[in-house]
């Protein structure tokens, strides 16, 4: 059994990162950015007008650029033209002199600043000034982004405010990582999959649709292979075509000591290495990890828990490494409500909870097979190895699920 720094070690010599793919911005969305992207020009390209109003000289208001005092200045101009988003100026602005301008609009020469509608009184081709401006309400060439930065950060998951950076310097298409491909498998003779009828000695199999639920929250492809009996044949002929057709296989069941727990035996025939098997993590205690080639498996303990937990705590970061992202820690630290015992803290306990603003509220949980406490759990908390006490108001870390 080893520890969870030894599991992250192992995980991290695992260094497989699928293939790029260059696509258009719309299909790109959730991707891994995977190549540098400079501004071709500065953004804005020009200076515009950040509100609608009345562009003219500062200096004609009787102060610099900033000035709001019209005391000593002009309070009265000509209006020599109107200018819309879009639209390129075609006279200078010169003493005594404005046009109007709507927000977005090209600066017209001459004009460094913007005095907005609502301080303003118009009377036929004359706007008097009715309230000083403290404003420049200009936005400069390139305030956004120089010609030459990088728009974003590499890599990253292009989320829609991405898209749209992206898409306001003209970028139509990027080079990203291809997702992992998943596969996941359920194995047990016990198991049903939701919709057959009961029987005697049967249960659900929940396992398999969280593991692909959470995929599909990822946006990753999956392949539920469904469930296997306790056959070593069957199990064997499954996990070939699997790691045949993807990148990861996530299995559940059949890694522990029993004489029915085929699954490390039938990856090592079939040429699979086992970089651990027995962790110090509860739950998930029998959960192993594998590689063939390129492709990864995960195999986790059948109790559904299992699957809650080491998803986010092992699976997910995998996942994001091989698409080339550094995963976050998303953990993070809250006060407890209560006190907390265990009997015993050989390894990392993992248990539903509830956060609110700052406070941790357990569940009643009864252990790793019960399932239903998860869904009222928005967290786990971490019980580190050695702990078996904690008192409430004691900070500790929680994981969002």
């Amino acid at each position: 059994m080893i520890d969870a720094t030894r599991v992250a070690e192992i995980l991290n010599t695992y260094t497989y990162v699928t293939p790029t793919v260059r696509l258009p911005l719309l299909a790109a969305v959730g991707r891994v950015l995977r190549e540098e992207l400079r501004a071709k020009g500065d953004s804005p390209p020009f200076d515009k007008a950040a509100m609608d109003g009345y562009a003219l000289r500062s200096h004609d208001l009787g102060g610099g650029s900033g000035a709001g005092e019209i005391a000593n200045g002009l309070s009265e101009f000509a209006i020599i033209g109107r200018l819309g988003a879009g639209d390129v100026p075609q006279a200078e602005v010169g003493p005594g002199q404005c046009v109007q301008i709507m927000t977005g609009a090209m600066m017209p020469a001459g004009a460094d600043k913007v005095v907005r509608v609502e301080y303003t009184e118009r009377v036929g081709d004359r706007v008097r000034i009715t309230q000083a401006e403290p404003n420049i309400n200009v936005i400069y060439a390139g305030e956004n982004r120089k010609a030459g930065e990088l728009v974003l950060s590499v890599p990253c998951k292009l989320r829609p405010q991405d898209i749209a950076v992206l898409a306001s310097h003209g970028i139509s298409e990027v080079l990203v990582a291809e997702p992992v491909r998943v596969g996941v498998i359920s194995t047990g003779s016990e198991l049903l999959s939701p919709g057959e009828p009961p029987a005697p000695g049967k249960i659900y199999d929940s396992n398999a649709y969280q593991i692909a639920a959470y995929c599909a929250e990822l946006g990753l492809p999956y392949i539920n292979y469904g469930t296997v009996g306790d056959d070593p044949d069957a199990i064997r002929q499954t996990y070939e075509r699997a790691l045949a057709e993807n990148d990861m296989v996530i299995s559940s069941g059949g890694v522990s000591m029993g004489e029915f727990d085929y699954v490390p035996s039938v990856l090592r025939e079939i040429g699979a290495e086992l970089l651990f098997h027995s962790i110090a993590f509860k739950p998930g205690k029998s959960t192993l990890f594998a590689r063939r080639g390129n492709t990864c498996v995960f195999g986790l303990a059948g109790n559904p828990a299992a699957s809650v937990v080491l998803f986010r705590v092992l699976v997910e970061p995998t996942l994001y490494r091989m698409m080339g992202l550094e995963p976050q820690d998303f953990r993070f630290r809250g006060t407890l409500r209560e006190d907390i015992r265990r009997s015993g803290a050989r390894r990392k306990e993992f248990r539903p909870a509830f956060y609110h603003e700052g406070q941790i509220q357990t569940l009643r949980y009864g252990g790793s097979s019960h399932m239903d406490a998860f869904a009222d759990a928005n967290c786990v908390i971490e019980l580190d190895v050695g702990v078996t006490e904690l008192k409430a108001g004691e900070e500790i870390y929680v994981r969002p699920l």
